[in-house]
């Protein structure tokens, strides 16, 4: 694997373009470094190549998720992140995602991350973050009144609290509203 992830920090754009979407042609460059380095396993071809560069991408966006979440204290280079401080959180976390392997990453970290990190797109996140189709939960804070939230009461503690009359802001349009409606 590291064979393919020096391949794609040192190809880079050129190969794989935006988002690094390879084409199975790319990888026919790299069937020779990796018959050096393979000692088990099928021949590699392109398509293999190219399943496991997806794969790669894949357990990548797991593992960010996990370096990204309060309260679990993961770092992709530890092993045993488990511990009585926050073994309530990984067994709902990993309850709650079977697909993604969450307990190896917990038990033995990922040994890739920071390989994977140098090349692959940023995530924003934040306040301004765009989230498609995401849910807005925890605690909201929407109080009617003046811009900037403040003099106007009716104070908003939760995601299940009556938004109806909530101020409009600038920039949100009269279609907008229409639609919500």
């Amino acid at each position: 694997m590291l064979a393919l992830i020096e391949y794609v920090k040192k190809e880079g754009k050129e190969a794989g373009g935006k988002g690094h979407q390879f084409k199975p042609a790319s990888w026919t460059n790299l069937i020779p470094q990796l018959a050096l380095t393979t000692k088990a396993g099928a021949p590699k071809n392109a398509a293999s190549i190219g399943r496991k560069w997806k794969n790669l991408k894949t357990k990548f966006n797991h593992v960010w998720t996990l370096t990204t979440l309060s309260g679990v204290g993961f770092a992709p280079q530890n092993k045993n992140h488990i511990n009585e401080t926050n073994k309530a959180i990984w067994d709902a976390l990993i309850e709650k995602n079977p697909k993604k392997n969450y307990q190896h990453y917990a038990e033995n970290g990922w040994a890739f991350y920071e390989g994977m990190q140098d090349i692959m797109p940023s995530k924003g996140k934040g306040t301004h973050a765009f989230y498609a189709g995401g849910e807005v939960t925890g605690n909201m804070d929407i109080t009617e009144g003046e811009e900037g939230g403040e003099g106007g009461g009716d104070e908003l503690d939760g995601p299940d609290d009556d938004v109806d009359n909530i101020e409009m802001h600038k920039g949100t349009s009269d279609r907008t509203l229409a639609r919500d409606q």
